[in-house]
């Protein structure tokens, strides 16, 4: 025999069921996103080394050098392979008088043994992480070249241009 109160709770199980029932078959659904980037190779490239011999005699017994050498800084990519080339006259100039000097990776490195031009570039041996990486550029002057020059200030500003190509 059902009673109005056995009547009410059936009907409240009823429609849990219902409820329940219709909020487990609601379902999902998915939408797939998609990512992207493109990442470029590249070097960065600080700007002006300067180089500077300092005070000497002309009586000075041997090559003057400047193996303390001018800084700058190459970061590059893991996958590029920088080349460093100087282009441009090197010399020092007072008036008339001019003095060459030569340009080295190389600390006392006897010869001019940086590049000129493009095709003979010098490959730069730096770990490529995208870290900036010091490269030092050292200058020698030879006791022949200024032996007979008169004393003076030798400067010549923008005289070399050093490429790093990437």
């Amino acid at each position: 025999m059902f009673t109005k109160q056995s009547v009410s709770l059936a009907a409240a199980a009823l429609a849990s069921l219902v409820m329940c029932g219709t909020a487990a078959a609601a379902g999902q659904a998915d939408s797939v996103l998609t990512v992207d980037a493109t990442l470029t190779s590249a070097c960065a490239v600080s700007a002006g080394a300067t180089i500077g011999f300092g005070s000497f005699s002309t009586l000075a017994a041997a090559d003057e050098t400047a193996d303390s050498g001018s800084t700058f800084t190459v970061a590059c990519s893991s996958d590029m392979v920088p080349t460093i080339f100087a282009t441009g006259t090197r010399t020092i100039i007072n008036g008339v008088n001019t003095l060459p000097f030569n340009l080295s990776l190389t600390s006392g490195a006897a010869n001019d043994d940086l590049p000129t031009v493009l095709g003979s570039a010098a490959a730069l041996t730096l770990v490529k992480d995208g870290t900036a990486k010091v490269v030092t550029l050292y200058a020698k002057l030879a006791k022949a070249n200024f032996a007979s020059l008169p004393a003076g200030a030798y400067t010549n500003s923008g005289a070399v241009t050093v490429s790093v190509l990437y």
